[in-house]
């Protein structure tokens, strides 16, 4: 077992250029990673800024902690074929969900439509409109197979927007 888990190490240090840290013993399967890829020049970071007030930063910081946790229970529920939790954690982070009086009184009083860029809005409703699909899917009684189809396309969405834009500490 233990030449098993020295040769993967070995076998991942010559790939990846890592090396086991100078404290790790040979059963350790922590890396030091080396401090730039070679491969990979240093860069500025180029994603779009979006600057907020301190409320609205943390608007958008808590809508996005809301997402991350319904992402984490819809994986454990398709992990454990469980549509009714995956029904309710799409639920939280859905469109519909924003569309509440009481969201949308939030969201004027932030200016948030006059803060957030076109772009930025768009996404997040489309991001929105997955959870609500993957919720409704869930609800139907659709396979996990199916809605597992539908929310990893719908990450992309997720991806494409932590890509194209920051949101610096004002």
């Amino acid at each position: 077992m233990n030449s098993k888990i020295i040769t993967a190490v070995a076998i991942l240090s010559l790939v990846t250029g890592c090396a086991p840290s100078d404290k790790s013993t040979a059963t350790d399967t922590v890396l030091t990673l080396p401090p730039v890829a070679a491969s990979k020049p240093v860069s500025v970071d180029e994603r779009l800024v979006v600057n907020l007030t301190d409320l609205q930063r943390d608007h958008v910081l808590t809508q996005m902690r809301t997402m991350l946790d319904s992402t984490q229970q819809i994986v454990e529920g398709l992990a454990e074929g469980d549509l009714k939790q995956i029904e309710e954690a799409a639920y939280v982070s859905g469109f519909k969900l924003s569309q509440t009086p009481e969201h949308r009184a939030e969201m004027g009083g932030l200016q948030m439509n006059k803060a957030l860029p076109r772009e930025f809005r768009q996404m997040s409703k489309t991001t929105r409109m997955m959870f609500d699909e993957v919720a409704d899917m869930a609800a139907r009684g659709e396979s996990v197979q199916d809605i597992q189809r539908v929310f990893a396309d719908g990450m992309h969405g997720c991806n494409a927007c932590h890509v194209t834009f920051q949101i610096p500490t004002p």
